[in-house]
């Protein structure tokens, strides 16, 4: 198995690789993937030979070539070793390889799932909030691949700024990957919103942002919850990425109706 289109070896490059030889004799050892050989134990029969080890979304090409048995001959019963000029023999190998592949080589399927790249390639990093107001926020992620983004906002217990939660504001379980991926709190209980991002091609290992509004109380604290899943169907692997945020008030403080007032009376003048 080799992981670049070279042209057709030569069957010795071939055999001399599956044999385990040192593979510094050709340039198709010098980049073999994997090599092996089997033993067939009938003419015509079918074998079915597994080749485990390669890569995740790859494309390889597979060469194959033969050799039969005739240096295992027996020597002829009736003839004496040194007078049977026919043995021993020497085995018989293909004076050409077999392409097993297409020529445009085959593609191994993606089971590798997706993970967070945040920062590009190789930063590796969890979604994070870059923006936050009173009513909205954004979050910003990068994912190794394509695929989508599903993510969720619940109600959290996190305060800042010395401010209380409404009484009506009680937080919330966590949600499994499987919650977020429906839409939906823990085991399918209530969330504040949600929704799904699309990674393309394109953006894959750029940052990519989502902006959640419309929604939003100032100065709550919310969990986002995120996962991912690849256009293979493959599920990010250890939860959802978590997102703690409390927004902001921008609300500036106002006075009562009736105040301020002057409040006059004897020497001092009072406002109140």
């Amino acid at each position: 198995v080799n992981p670049l289109p070279l042209p057709l070896p030569p069957p010795g490059d071939v055999r001399a690789c599956a044999m385990g030889g040192a593979k510094v004799e050709s340039a198709y050892q010098a980049v073999a993937c994997i090599a092996g050989a089997v033993d067939v134990p009938g003419a015509d029969g079918a074998i079915t030979v597994d080749m485990p080890g390669l890569d995740s979304e790859m494309t390889f090409y597979v060469y194959a070539t033969a050799e039969d048995l005739e240096d295992l001959r027996p020597p002829h019963p009736f003839l004496l070793a040194p007078r049977d000029v026919s043995y021993p023999s020497t085995a018989n190998l293909q004076r050409a390889v077999t392409r097993v592949t297409p020529c445009e080589g085959v593609v191994t399927v993606d089971i590798s799932p997706p993970r967070w790249n945040h920062g590009g390639v190789g930063g590796g990093g969890d979604p994070t909030a870059t923006a936050v107001t009173s009513t909205d926020l954004t979050v910003s992620f990068g994912l190794s691949e394509p695929g989508d983004v599903f993510w969720v906002v619940i109600l959290g217990g996190q305060n800042t700024g010395g401010y209380s939660e409404p009484a009506a504001v009680q937080s919330q379980s966590a949600p499994t990957a499987a919650d977020v991926m429906r839409g939906t709190g823990a085991g399918g209980g209530e969330h504040v919103a949600s929704g799904t991002s699309t990674v393309t091609s394109s953006s894959a290992n750029t940052n990519t942002t989502i902006h959640i509004s419309g929604s939003l109380m100032p100065r709550v604290s919310y969990d986002v919850y995120l996962t991912a899943r690849d256009v293979a169907g493959n599920v990010m692997v250890g939860g959802a990425a978590t997102v703690r945020v409390t927004t902001r008030d921008d609300t500036p403080p106002a006075f009562r109706d009736d105040s301020p007032s002057m409040l006059v009376g004897g020497r001092v003048a009072q406002v109140a």
